[in-house]
């Protein structure tokens, strides 16, 4: 029996130390375990059930969706002209296109490339650097129209993504020179000529002084030529009286039209999409400018006075052509006085009066004169009288013009000493007057800036605005039927022809 159980004992410790050493898997076959105590096979344990769980389905992968973008850097811009875009993402056949700065939007087109589906890189876009502005606006168009073609306003509108249209912004250094103009503050003498430091021109131009009223740029009243390149100290004379107290100098193109300086076709010069200007400030000379005029209850009136000084514009009644009683005076502030309005003693007024500027010294609410306030002085030399006539019969003054928006034309003033009406005619083919297609009723005395409707069609055509009474029935005009016939003076009927012109294809500022 011993025997039997050694026996067993080296049969189990030879069959697991063959199942370390050996290199194969482990056989599933279950060795049955002797009891040693009874010599009976011992139970089996019963074998873990082996797990069968489903393996996880494979997930498919889902493309990631195009968005479209544009990448753009700040970069310099040279005189070539060519600008890259970074990068350009793009759903569809499209354009990316160049837009300069208008307050933070798009404002006016610079040039465009056109961009595939996908993304493209280091897009070149070619545009005029002197139209830029330091800030541009890259921008997403579709090509919907005609393919390969930039439709736009038209088809080819902006792209929208979630967050509004696909555009980026970005800044340019100007590498290049540019056009300026550089003037300073100054004085204006009686000889009237304005002195600019320093223009740069690229090329020949004009340098137009222009008046300067509430931020408006308004007519030319002086020119001068400037070559290509940089210039100094220039000298431009100007019609000073139609100066305003702000002047802005203007760089213009030389088109080289016949006659000189053209307003109508030598349109402003441009940088950034801004016509090249400089504002200034001068003081004018004193001076009083009144048209010839009835006095109309014991009034006359003053269409502009400049003065150095505080003062007083003191009207004088004449004798043997010289200054004579003084008849009425009013205030008048430094610098230039619009439309001021002064009270005379018309029973000793005489038809030629004499204006003279007067300093302030003593009591600035009260003329004293002579004691105090006297006569006006500029560099140095009493400032002259200017004279007016009390009883210039009536009159009007015209000027070419193109047809208003209401359809109307303006008569820019109207003298008259009784109520009459301005009526407008065509010219016949005798130059003499046509058939009437306007008119307005004017009461007596100063009338400026007379409005009249007429028909439209009619640019193209010298006209002639004429004077008329108004007699028998007040404000009905009774002509050629009645009694409202033209005025005559020296027996010639008053009036005034005029050119209407035809409208300009561009404004001078907004070309």
């Amino acid at each position: 029996m011993r025997k039997t159980r050694f026996l067993w004992l080296i049969l189990i410790f030879a069959l697991f130390g063959c199942a370390q050493d050996s290199e194969q898997p482990t056989p599933t076959t279950t060795l049955a375990v002797v009891d040693l105590a009874t010599d009976e096979p011992a139970a089996s344990p019963t074998p873990e059930p082996t797990s069968t769980a489903m393996p996880k389905p494979t997930v498919t992968p889902k493309p990631t969706p195009v968005i479209p973008q544009i990448t753009v850097e700040n970069q310099p811009l040279t005189e070539e002209g060519v600008l890259v875009i970074d990068s350009v993402t793009s759903t569809d056949p499209g354009w990316v296109v160049l837009f300069t700065d208008d307050n933070g939007l798009p404002g006016s087109e610079l040039g465009f490339a056109p961009v595939p589906v996908g993304l493209s890189e280091s897009v070149n876009i070619t545009i005029d650097p002197r139209a830029a502005t330091t800030t541009l606006h890259a921008r997403l168009h579709v090509d919907a129209g005609t393919s390969g073609e930039f439709e736009y306003p038209g088809s080819d509108m902006p792209v929208e993504s979630a967050s509004g249209e696909v555009a980026e912004s970005f800044t340019v250094d100007f590498e290049m020179p540019l056009p300026l103009i550089e003037v300073s503050d100054q004085d204006i003498s009686l000889d009237g000529v304005v002195t600019v430091d320093e223009v740069f021109a690229l090329e020949p131009d004009w340098l137009v002084i222009h008046t300067y009223e509430d931020g408006v740029i308004g007519r030319a009243i002086g020119q001068t030529p400037v070559e290509e390149g940089q210039s100094t100290d220039l000298q431009v004379p100007i019609r000073w009286r139609d100066a305003t107290a702000e002047l802005v100098a203007v760089l213009h193109k030389d088109q080289e039209t016949p006659g000189g300086f053209d307003a109508a076709h030598d349109l402003p010069v441009l940088s950034g999409n801004e016509p090249v200007t400089a504002q200034f400030t001068v003081q004018l000379p004193p001076d009083i400018f009144i048209y010839d005029q009835p006095i109309i209850d014991d009034k006359l009136i003053f269409e502009r006075v400049v003065s150095a000084t505080p003062g007083w514009l003191v009207i004088y009644s004449a004798n043997d052509d010289q200054p004579d009683r003084i008849i009425g005076s009013v205030k008048v502030a430094q610098g230039i006085n619009y439309l001021l309005e002064a009270e005379v003693a018309g029973n000793a007024a005489t038809s030629q009066l004499f204006l003279q500027l007067h300093e302030e010294t003593n009591n600035p609410a009260e003329f004293n004169f002579p004691v105090a306030d006297p006569v006006a002085t500029f560099d140095g030399q009493p400032v002259p009288p200017t004279m007016v006539i009390t009883n210039p019969g009536n009159y009007l003054i015209t000027t070419d013009q193109t047809l208003g928006e209401e359809n109307e034309v303006i008569i820019p003033l109207v003298v008259t000493d009784l109520d009459t009406w301005a009526v407008i005619y065509t010219q016949n083919e005798e130059r003499g007057l046509g058939e009437i297609i306007g008119k307005a009723w004017l009461p007596a005395g100063i009338n400026r800036d007379v409005r009249i409707g007429i028909p439209a069609g009619m640019s193209g055509q010298t006209l002639l605005a004429v004077l008329h009474q108004d007699t028998r029935n007040p404000r009905e005009f009774d002509y050629p039927d009645g009694d409202d016939v033209p005025l005559q003076r020296n027996r010639q009927i008053i009036s005034s022809p005029f050119l209407l012109e035809e409208p300009p294809e561009t404004d001078a500022f907004n070309p």
